[in-house]
């Protein structure tokens, strides 16, 4: 596999050079901490869990998107073009615009809660699953993991028994995150399953499989068929193969900016 398209498709290119602008400009925008304007709903819905506010889980959801958005930015701006990584930039992106969105988009508050309570139970879970591997590297005890790992564990105990007291048991489930954002952000036809197809097409990159490169852009047949059948291709990077799955996490995460203003922003 090489890093460079020698056709990338110039209505692909156009379509994705087109969004830059607005990723730089989201660029400087994450670079700064958020706190939701005083009485604003985020705001109040961050006294549900301070610990780990609403506002947090749907900044780190915005930032994430935004981060790996632009690494492809910078890829291209320079150049420089994967055929498996950008795919795993795209997927995570959807991940992180996915989140804010559904996160944001409820209405009841109580629901809105519900979903924050259920990304932050998963990254408490994820967190302390970490740290306990760390514990185990060493016989000597690490006073400071140690300290977070008490504090995480206290932290998922304290969780669980508010959310059992709501009667919320969900696991974090991400293609159905994905769906439900995608359904609040999309209204044309075929573009929620669209949105679902890129995030699906994403985990071959992501899991080192090359599945999601057959019978894309950017793959080609390079030997004919010996007497097995079976014949060499090669793959390089390719705008036309990520655009769909880049633009699906360019508009949800633009969504979830619009959400991020109506919830946590007092202006007009």
């Amino acid at each position: 596999m090489t890093n460079r398209d020698t056709n990338p498709g110039e209505e692909s290119e156009k379509v994705v050079r087109s969004t830059f602008k607005m990723l730089a400009e989201w660029q400087t925008k994450v670079a700064q901490p958020y706190r939701p304007d005083a009485a604003t709903d985020l705001e109040v819905d961050d006294q549900d869990w301070p610990g780990f506010p609403t506002s947090t889980v749907a900044w780190s959801g915005l930032s994430a998107a935004t981060d790996h958005l632009n690494a492809i930015r910078r890829h291209v701006e320079a150049g420089q073009l994967f055929p498996m990584a950008h795919s795993t930039l795209c997927r995570t992106a959807l991940v992180g615009a996915a989140q804010v969105v559904w996160v944001l988009a409820p209405k009841d508050r109580a629901d809105r809660l519900a979903r924050s309570r259920t990304i932050v139970a998963y990254v408490y879970k994820n967190h302390l699953q970490y740290l306990r591997g760390l514990q185990g590297l060493s016989d000597t005890p690490h006073t400071g993991t140690d300290t977070v790992a008490n504090l995480v564990d206290q932290r998922i105990n304290e969780l669980a028994l508010k959310r059992a007291a709501d009667n919320q048991n969900e696991n974090l489930n991400t293609t159905k995150m994905i769906k439900e954002a995608a359904q609040s952000a999309f209204t044309g036809a075929g573009l929620v399953e669209q949105v679902v197809l890129a995030w699906q097409s994403g985990s071959g990159a992501a899991h080192g499989l090359p599945w999601h490169l057959f019978g894309t852009p950017g793959m080609s047949q390079t030997a004919p068929a010996g007497s097995d059948g079976v014949a060499e291709f090669a793959a390089v990077g390719s705008l036309s193969r990520i655009a769909n799955a880049f633009m699906a996490a360019f508009h949800l995460s633009e969504h979830g900016w619009r959400m991020l203003e109506q919830r946590g922003s007092a202006a007009p």
